[in-house]
């Protein structure tokens, strides 16, 4: 087959699934929740693969993407076709996850009470030198 007109029918074939995305997008904007369904399972996998890398569980993962189809089926009516649903859907995952780390670094840290004092630091003075004089030494130090 002549590569022009190969190129021609894929772009065809990615302007027909542009063209189908659109008109899923405008279905679940209308309450439509089959159209909605149709357009996570074709981002799903990458999803889960997004979070699973950044954030290296799977149960972390797992909910990452369902926070994310939550979102996005929240606010399906923001989006406003000026990119892919996948790109879209993509930075509500990065987002997601974003919240996540920040969260699991709040839950990691310690009330202060909890925390052990540290050694004392002892704060050392120049002692004074003989009778009104300056000028003693640190400890350790010679002069």
């Amino acid at each position: 087959m002549n590569r022009d007109i190969s190129c021609f029918f894929e772009s065809f074939g990615l302007y027909l699934y542009l063209m189908d995305e659109k008109e899923l997008v405008k279905r679940a904007q209308s309450g439509d929740f089959d159209a909605f369904n149709r357009l996570i399972a074709e981002q799903k996998d990458k999803i889960y693969r997004l979070a699973l890398k950044l954030i290296g569980n799977r149960e972390d993962a797992e909910d990452i993407m369902q926070e994310t189809f939550l979102k996005a089926i929240d606010n399906i009516d923001k989006f406003r076709l000026e990119s892919s649903f996948g790109t879209w859907l993509y930075t509500i995952a990065l987002n997601s996850v974003r919240a996540h780390m920040g969260s699991r670094k709040r839950m990691s840290l310690k009330p202060i009470e909890t925390i052990p004092p540290r050694r004392q630091i002892a704060y050392f003075t120049r002692p004074s030198g003989p009778a009104g004089t300056a000028g003693g030494t640190f400890p350790g130090e010679n002069r």
